[in-house]
């Protein structure tokens, strides 16, 4: 629901702005890569440019395993930024690509990076849909928000 994915990033936000660790959702995560096979990846532009990518992960390991990482992109490469990228297993089995997801787990990384937030990935996905979220502040006082909606479902 959107109010519970809103009341997430607010809680993300103030975490990550106090600088603490965002650890989210009940389930245990195996150790992550950004690495597998590629469900979903887009790039996103500001001001015609490529500023990010999203790129979300599918392996077979721990009865399914998704991730995903937030990549900087262009001029933000190598630029650090505070940047945020979260992994939610979603409650239905079957969704329309890119409809709401009810949350059911989710992890979150968020600092200032220069290439790339993540991985960040949960395990028990298999025949679940997930949904990636990514944030982060540009130099002209844009914040980008990103949510990928249901994929791999």
């Amino acid at each position: 629901m959107k109010i519970r994915r809103l009341a997430a990033l607010s809680g993300v936000t103030i975490l990550a702005s106090l600088g603490l660790a965002v650890l989210g959702g009940p389930e245990a995560s195996a150790a992550v890569s950004c690495s597998g096979t590629i469900t979903y990846d887009h790039t996103y532009n500001h001001n015609g440019n490529p500023v990010a990518e999203v790129t979300i992960y599918y392996n077979t390991s721990n009865g399914g395993t998704n991730s995903v990482c937030l990549y900087h992109l262009g001029a933000y490469r190598g630029k650090a930024e505070w940047t945020a990228v979260t992994m939610e297993r979603c409650t239905q089995h079957t969704a329309p690509a890119g409809s709401d997801c009810h949350i059911a787990a989710y992890k979150t990384d968020a600092d200032n990076y220069s290439y790339y937030a993540g991985p960040v990935g949960l395990t028990g996905t298999a025949n679940y849909c997930v949904d990636a979220n990514g944030y982060m502040n540009l130099d002209d006082g844009t914040y980008l928000g990103i949510d990928t909606g249901t994929r791999g479902c």
